[in-house]
Parts: structure tokens; C-alpha cells; sequence
């Protein structure tokens, strides 16, 4: 990667890709996205990689997937401050019968006037706020709320998995959660599935 700065700031990865950005603040976001296009790259060449969260409870990860909104990083949320190890809330790795644990802090954007639903539990999570110009031009504000040590997994650690749930956002309330298996699970996850090379190169 590589950030020129000057008149005019630029995002360049190797293969090709380069971003023009409004201020020097955007290139945070923009690392961020080529980072994980990258982790999809080499992780996806082993294993499944899938959108979703995870988190695991006595020794055994749970899987959950859902469109954008469903409510997955409010559950990584609420469960990591439960007790539970987190293990993602974007990139889930299935290889075989195991997850492999890809943690990020847990990220919620947002449009720059709006004010954050979430009050931090400065026990359980360290907090970040970043405003970027996204590639829409549209003013933003990214939250990261980075689970403390003993929350979370180390990058790489396998965890056999127990099952894996369907969340679905309701007119009110939190997400209802749905085991799934048969063909609805094969179904769910060949449209969660990331694609390799997310952007060019």
C-alpha cells in the first residue's frame, strides 16, 4: 500500500488499484478496505470465507449470518459483553468443521450528522471514532469498539463450530435468530460467501 499526500491525497495497493481521496482522514477507511480485500485473498485461497459474525461459548464458535443491518455487530456486542470470545464481526473462515478467528475491532458507520447508538462499556471495549469521505462522496463516521484481550481470540485460532444461525431484522426489536441446515444453509452461505480479489489486482 501506499499513501501520497501533497495537493491532491492518493490510496495506491499493488495490482493496480488507486483511489483519489478528498483529505488525508480517508485514508484510514481506504487501508481498511484493502487490508480485508486482502485478508479475503489469502485466507479465501484455504477456506470458505463468509460475511458474519462469530463469537464462541465454551470452546465452540456460532456463526452468524445476515444482510448488512441484521444486527450482527450489536450481537457481537451484547454477547462479548456477556462473557462470550469474539472472534469476528465481518470475516468468518470456515475451514472443515472449524472457524478460524479473523477479529477486527467492531465497526458500525454511519452518516456524519448521526449520533452513535451505542455507549461504550469501557470494561469490555476500547473505543474509536474516524470521519471520512466515502467513495459515494458522502460524509461519514466510523465507530470501532475494540473488545479488550481477554474478549477476544487470537488471529488464526481454530474453534470447532457448534452451529450456525440466520438473523433477520424485525419491524421492532432485536433480529430474530433462526438455526438453519439442509438446503436453506447451503443456500445462506453460497450468497454470504465472499468473493476472491475484491478489488483489483
Amino acid at each position: 500500500y501506499r499513501a501520497l499526500s501533497g495537493k491532491r491525497c492518493t490510496f495506491e495497493r499493488v495490482g493496480g488499484y488507486r483511489r483519489e481521496l478528498k483529505a488525508a482522514t480517508d485514508l484510514a477507511p481506504a487501508l481498511e478496505g484493502a487490508f480485508l480485500a486482502d485478508l479475503v485473498d489469502f485466507v479465501g485461497s484455504r477456506c470458505s470465507v463468509y460475511h458474519g459474525a462469530a463469537l464462541a461459548r465454551g470452546g465452540k464458535a456460532q456463526v452468524y449470518l445476515g444482510a448488512s443491518g441484521a444486527g450482527k455487530s450489536t450481537l457481537c456486542l451484547e454477547r462479548v459483553a456477556a462473557g462470550d470470545t469474539y472472534l469476528t464481526d465481518e470475516l468468518v473462515a470456515i475451514d472443515g468443521e472449524e472457524v478460524i478467528a479473523l477479529p477486527r475491532p467492531i465497526c458500525f458507520n454511519h452518516s456524519g450528522g448521526e449520533t452513535f447508538a451505542h455507549t461504550p462499556d469501557t470494561a469490555n471495549f476500547e473505543q474509536l471514532t474516524s470521519d471520512f469521505t466515502a467513495e459515494t462522496g458522502e460524509s461519514r463516521r466510523a465507530e470501532y469498539l475494540l473488545p479488550v484481550s481477554e474478549h477476544v481470540a487470537r488471529a488464526g485460532e481454530r474453534f470447532p463450530l457448534d452451529a450456525i444461525y440466520w438473523l433477520e431484522r424485525g419491524p421492532q426489536g432485536p433480529p430474530e435468530q433462526k438455526t438453519i441446515s439442509g438446503s436453506e444453509l447451503r443456500a445462506r452461505l453460497a450468497l454470504s460467501r465472499f468473493p476472491v480479489t475484491l478489488i483489483g489486482g
